[in-house]
């Protein structure tokens, strides 16, 4: 598929660029999903009745070759590595019931007309899938936006950002453009890992799986560590099985792997803690019961009750509180028993107090994927992950933008950060998949609480008084949002103090436009952030969800209200 005309590269080191053609000029810094929100949200507002807005260029910088869907949704990564996100849960465009049957379809809706006997609203598809989707979306937009404004893409990563002279200087390799307005929405900022705490360790990155993780760099027969026990894990297993010809099979809603002889002779996780990610439910044959809902709502009154103007949650105590007051009244009116909300407590601490042996993760991961498939009554660990799912949107909008005090944030990381675990973790399917490989013994969590070292040129796991000489290690820890890459933008802001992060937290604080902050007032009025960079600040922002935030609506609506009054100041003068 042609994303369309890509404009000739202007001379390196020109600090003119963007501002030639005159009117207002606009760069999309980044162009997945997020840059892809943040232009269908312009085009709305342009097409919008009211006064004509001036001449307008829009530049998109973005390095990756299917634009709307970036590095993470690329259409061409292999169809192993599934969302963790079901189908009916996306969709490109902020909607109102008159707009379906229109061009502008949900993913179910794009499915439907090209897989219609394969996927469903509950299934978790392949990230090409969506990928794929998101860049049709986004040529719907380019299109369009083609016809009233200049528009320009630039295939080349932006290394920094600075003030000039009117506006800001975006600079790209040797090059250097000029504009009135940027937008920030890098994402991950490209394929990289965490960091290790030694940078000498010869660790592999998981992405892209097709280069990282093929037999040349991993042979088989390998004994393979594995840095990381989240979903980055799981897609490097599986890179290593079925992104080799392995095949998987279900009955009765139990896996089996079938090999092939490609495979590593061993892949063995670590992690900090040994906690697993609980499975999310199969809706096909555990469907989220509609009796729960009055219990999902409450809960979220009550969240948003806390919230009050202008003062902020000294503690977390009553959010928490709250969360677990709806997991123990689910469980009640599941399971027909009386749950204390100290039960659910006590199961919290317990999950939360030590490191987990490889022993009851495997337990728990059985347990969690039984539940989620409906073999196993619920429990509390499926309870908290759905009351914590179904609550979600009003803690989003309690916490974000300074719903929390400073003093309050260590202790709504630790919560939030054990709920990424039980609450937003795979698909049972694919949990399903990892329990396959540990039954085929190709999975081996002995040294799960392990530590790695280089020993006489090769790479040593060690756990207790076990160690294994390594083949490889792969790096399957991202980074948090918190991370910024050294050579990007983010940072050159951060480090020039145009921008800073959140106090108590570490992400960039800023507006419900995306306009960064400092004590309260805005640092610029024509730079803006959106997505990972400002987690803390905006809750909840590494979904494709339209529903959560509306930052790049505001911001559009700022910008051509912006563009219209210049319009007529340049009219009437």
């Amino acid at each position: 598929m042609s994303r369309g005309v890509i404009f000739p590269k202007r001379d390196r080191g020109s600090d003119r660029g963007l501002h030639d053609s005159g009117g207002t000029s606009i760069a999309i810094v980044g162009g997945g999903p997020r840059g892809l929100y943040c232009l269908q949200s312009l085009l709305d507002e342009i097409r919008e009745p009211g006064s004509p807005i001036d001449h307008c260029s829009i530049t998109v910088f973005e390095p990756a070759s299917s634009l709307g869907a970036g590095n993470i949704y690329d259409p061409k990564q292999p169809h192993y590595l599934r969302m963790n996100f079901a189908a009916r849960h996306i969709d490109v465009w902020p909607r109102d019931d008159h707009e379906k049957g229109t061009s502008r379809l949900t993913l179910v809706e794009w499915l439907d007309g090209d897989a219609p006997s394969r996927y469903g609203e509950h299934s978790f598809v392949p990230r090409a899938l969506v990928g794929r989707y998101l860049h049709e979306c986004y040529r719907l937009v380019e299109e369009e936006l083609r016809k009233c404004v200049n528009y320009r893409v630039v295939p080349e990563r932006v290394e920094a950002i600075e003030p000039g002279v009117d506006g800001w200087k975006v600079r790209h390799g040797a090059a250097c453009c000029q504009c009135d307005e940027v937008v920030l929405t890098v994402g991950h900022e490209g394929w990289r890992g965490g960091p290790v705490s030694d940078d000498a360790l010869p660790i592999i990155p998981t992405f892209p799986t097709a280069r990282q993780l093929s037999t040349s760099q991993i042979p088989a027969g390998s004994l393979v560590g594995v840095r990381g026990f989240g979903l980055t894990w799981i897609d490097t297993a599986l890179a290593l099985t079925e992104g080799r010809g392995g095949e998987f099979d279900c009955h009765a809603g139990n896996w089996r792997y079938h090999r092939t002889g490609e495979e590593p002779r061993k892949i063995l996780p670590f992690s900090r803690t040994g906690r697993p990610m609980l499975a999310k439910p199969d809706e096909t044959r555990f469907p989220q019961p509609r009796e729960l809902d009055p219990i999902w709502a409450a809960g979220r009154d009550r969240l948003l009750k806390m919230a009050s103007p202008g003062e902020a949650l000294e503690s977390t105590d009553p959010l928490w509180e709250t969360i677990q007051t709806a997991a123990a009244e689910a469980l009640r009116v599941l399971n027909g028993s009386d749950v204390r909300l100290e039960t659910i407590q006590s199961w919290f601490e317990e999950w939360i107090g030590a490191e987990m042996s490889p022993e009851r993760a495997l337990t728990t991961m059985r347990t969690s994927c039984r539940v989620e498939t409906g073999q196993s009554p619920p429990d509390i660990g499926w309870a908290l992950g759905a009351a914590w799912r179904n609550l979600y949107p009003a803690l989003v909008s309690v916490v974000s933008h300074g719903g929390l005090a400073a003093i309050a944030w260590t202790q709504f990381h630790k919560i939030a950060c054990e709920m990424e675990r039980i609450a937003f973790g795979p698909p049972a399917e694919n949990l399903g998949r990892i329990l396959a490989l540990e039954e085929a013994d190709i999975v081996d969590l002995k040294f799960l609480l392990g530590d790695i070292r280089s020993l006489d040129s090769r790479l040593v796991l060690s756990s207790g008084d076990k160690e294994i000489r390594l083949n490889s290690c792969v790096n399957a820890v991202i980074p948090s949002p918190r991370e910024f890459y050294s050579g990007g933008p983010l940072q050159c802001l951060l480090d020039h103090e145009m921008i800073c992060r959140l106090e108590g937290a570490n992400g960039i604080c800023v507006d419900r436009a995306g306009r960064p902050l400092k004590n309260g007032r805005r640092m610029a009025e024509t730079l803006a952030i959106f997505g990972r960079a400002t987690e803390d600040c905006v809750l909840g922002n590494d979904t494709l969800s339209r529903k959560l935030h509306d930052h790049p609506v505001r911001w559009a609506q700022e910008v051509v209200a912006r563009m219209r009054t210049r319009k007529d100041f340049d009219v009437g003068g």
